[in-house]
């Protein structure tokens, strides 16, 4: 059922479970990028809307994802405690909830659409243009929900290349569906932007398949013999307890994100698309540093299960050094290509300017963004979730949004990209600080 990894040599531990998690990260900024790159074909107007559902999609995709970090850290700690029973039945019970929240937010989603994009200031035909484009999202929930805690539950055994191979799976099938949908290819009828949706429900619901049959089959961590409510509401108590201080952090992003996008929707749509494409080509570059900070959770968890926090404290060091390295590699990156990287989303001469402006100004921030996401996983793992929110509460709302707002009064848009890097390089200090202290308390 598991990998040990409470034991042996950190650098090549972390190596292995990064190369899998890697190909898990690559594959989603891929899936991503796939969507606008073939929507930005459709015009400004498409990439723009697209722009506008960005925030919404990843608050709700935050949340389910922090239920399933939740429920990683818990199935962690028991495996470090050798405890396989309650890896079993924890990991049975999330099931059934995700599958409930999922269809929660579906509902939910379907009923608010409109006012929600209204208050981020989608207007007229691009309003229209999102609501196409929310509603099928809407009604694949409860399936594409899945693998956000099925997902981690197979990480959290150290297994890190299963969730990776699935979603390369799945990338590719959305990459064959999106211009097939979106333009019409043969017989498929043209859809336009709800062919982009359309074909992320269906690749969603191909991995949702993919994760509980392998959890199911391979694994064999599902116990259906005590589907008893007493029995599922403390598990799930035991996940929410964890995963909903850890949602609420990461949806501290997204929120952020749409209040940003509402500031930028000021200065008019082509700055909006700009900051959404920005925002996405950041995913790609980052995607080293995601891939090993996804890593420090389980190995965090297992590790302070087995009482080893001297292995805790040397894996994050090791990550910071990464991190530093990384950042700086893809900071050059963006300074020599950052034409090349925008002209692959745009046409427009004005969007095109400030997707490098974008690049350029944040590429700065790059080594400080990579070591904060570590330190936040480092405290979750520690099972100290409320902690880590409070230190995203205040980057994302008490330190950026401010800085937002007053960046683009004082240099326009220009001005906006400049805060969102500065935030970034000021809260790491704080962030490193903390999880040091963390560590030394316990």
């Amino acid at each position: 059922m598991k990998k040990n990894i409470t034991e042996g040599s950190i650098p090549k531990i972390l190596l292995d479970m990064a190369l899998g998690m890697l190909i898990g990260h690559i594959a989603m900024t891929a899936f991503n990028l796939t969507d606008t790159y073939f929507v930005s074909k459709l015009g400004t107007r498409e990439l723009a809307a697209m722009s506008y559902t960005f925030p919404v999609v990843m608050l709700v995709n935050h949340f389910l994802f922090g239920i399933g970090l939740g429920t990683s850290a818990v199935i962690s700690r028991a495996i470090g405690q050798k405890n396989f029973p309650e890896v079993k039945r924890i990991s049975t019970d999330s099931l059934f909830l995700i599958i409930c929240l999922g269809t929660f937010f579906g509902i939910a989603g379907l009923l608010t659409i409109r006012p929600i994009f209204s208050a981020l200031g989608a207007k007229d035909e691009t309003l229209e243009l999102v609501l196409r484009y929310m509603r099928i999202c809407c009604y694949g929930m409860p399936v594409g929900a899945v693998p956000a805690v099925i997902d981690n539950e197979i990480r959290a055994t150290g297994d890190t290349k299963t969730p990776g191979l699935i979603m390369l799976t799945v990338v590719v099938i959305n990459v064959i569906l999106d211009p097939l949908l979106i333009f019409g290819v043969g017989f498929f009828p043209r859809m336009g932007i709800e062919g982009a949706a359309l074909a992320t429900m269906i690749a969603k619901i191909v991995s949702a398949a993919l994760v509980v049959s392998f959890m199911q089959f391979r694994m064999k961590m599902f116990d259906f013999s005590e589907l008893k409510l007493p029995v599922i509401f403390s598990s799930w108590k035991k996940v929410l307890w964890l995963g909903i201080p850890t949602s609420l952090s990461l949806m501290l992003m997204p929120i952020s994100n749409a209040i940003v996008t509402r500031i930028t929707a000021g200065y008019g749509d082509k700055a909006v698309a700009s900051l959404g494409a920005g925002i996405k080509i950041d995913s790609l570059l980052l995607v080293g540093v995601f891939s090993l900070s996804s890593v420090l959770l389980p190995f965090t968890g297992q590790n302070y299960g087995a009482s080893r926090i001297d292995r805790v404290k040397k894996a994050l060091k090791i990550s910071e050094l990464f991190s530093l390295f990384w950042g700086s590699f893809m900071m050059l990156i963006f300074i020599l290509f950052r034409r090349n990287i925008a002209s692959m989303f745009t046409e427009d001469p004005v969007v095109l300017k400030y997707i490098m402006e974008y690049m350029l100004i944040n590429g700065l921030a790059f080594p400080a963004i990579g070591s904060s996401i570590m330190c936040v996983n480092v405290i979750n793992g520690l099972h100290k979730p409320i902690r880590s929110t409070m230190l995203n509460f205040m980057r994302t709302i008490v330190m950026l949004i401010p800085a937002v707002w007053l960046g683009g009064r004082i240099a326009d848009v220009t001005g906006i990209f400049a805060a969102i890097s500065t935030t970034s390089i000021v809260a790491f200090f704080i962030y490193h600080a903390t999880v040091k202290i963390t560590m030394e308390k316990i």
